[in-house]
């Protein structure tokens, strides 16, 4: 009997173990399992998504055209990019874009980088586009001129920031020097001048440009007046008359001549 009973016990203990083993690892497959299909989330197990941008030029005047290059790292490739350009324009993908600024100011460009599994990091950068270069040119109509005739000088100003200041140089004499884009003056002394003039914009950008004006010389002084009497030279006017007429006599013609020192004679006597 007594040794019934152990086998008994023996035999009980060891289903209670089996069945003891067997929930055990039915407790523990889910864990075994979740780990072997994929890595379990978060910053222990899965390295940050790391971004960079690069931006060529970073700055000039518009429009300015820039290329971006993004790069990512530090995780799951393949990776996609986002951009967005900061002027409110629709935005872009692919690591390597470009966007033309067509008005000025200052843009935030950011760049998201997302890896296989959805992780993401982001980089931003700063794109200053100025105002369009600033260029003149300086003409005078005529060019060529005498003493005392009238010139208009005119300076065609683009790009820059207005308004603009002008500063003229080598003017001659009769040209005022006034801050002023068309200068008419009268120039009163003969030469070839090289003339001049500095445009400054409001954002104190300056560019320079010039003309060459040609005076000639002086104009002669008018003849002096006619002498009356007696004085001076021999003095001869003659006037013609010329008068048709139709009639039996046919055209009939008719002149005289003053000369100094005889009365003149009436036509007809």
């Amino acid at each position: 009997m007594t040794h019934g009973r152990q086998r008994g016990l023996s035999a009980v203990s060891g289903i209670s173990l089996a069945v003891a083993a067997v929930f055990l690892l039915a407790a523990l497959a889910p864990t075994v399992l979740g780990r072997t299909v994929a890595p379990a989330a978060g910053p222990a197990s899965v390295p940050r998504v790391i971004a960079n941008i690069s931006a060529t030029p970073g700055s000039g005047p518009i429009p300015l055209t820039v290329d971006f290059v993004g790069n990512g790292s530090g995780s799951f490739p393949p990776y996609s990019y986002a951009w967005s350009f900061g002027d409110g324009s629709p935005g872009a993908t692919g690591s390597a874009v470009s966007h033309t600024y067509r008005w000025t100011g200052s843009f935030v460009v950011n760049l998201t980088v997302t890896d296989l599994y959805g992780a993401m990091g982001a980089a931003s950068i700063t794109v200053r586009a100025g105002p369009p270069v600033l260029s003149a040119s300086l003409g005078a109509v005529p060019a060529r001129v005498s003493v005392g005739e009238r010139t208009v000088l005119t300076v065609n100003v683009s790009g820059g920031v207005p308004p603009y200041a002008f500063a003229w140089s080598g003017l001659p004499q009769g040209c005022p020097t006034l801050d002023v884009d068309v200068l008419s003056c009268q120039p009163v002394k003969s030469g070839t001048f090289q003339v001049s003039v500095t445009v400054t914009d409001s954002a104190g950008t300056a560019v320079p440009t010039g003309t060459s004006l040609t005076v000639a010389g002086n104009v002669p002084p008018p003849p002096p007046p006619v002498p009356q009497g007696g004085g001076g030279l021999p003095l001869v006017v003659a006037v013609a008359l010329v008068a048709g007429a139709l009639g039996a006599g046919g055209a009939a013609g008719l002149y005289w001549r003053h000369r100094r020192g005889r009365a003149p004679r009436t036509p007809g006597a």
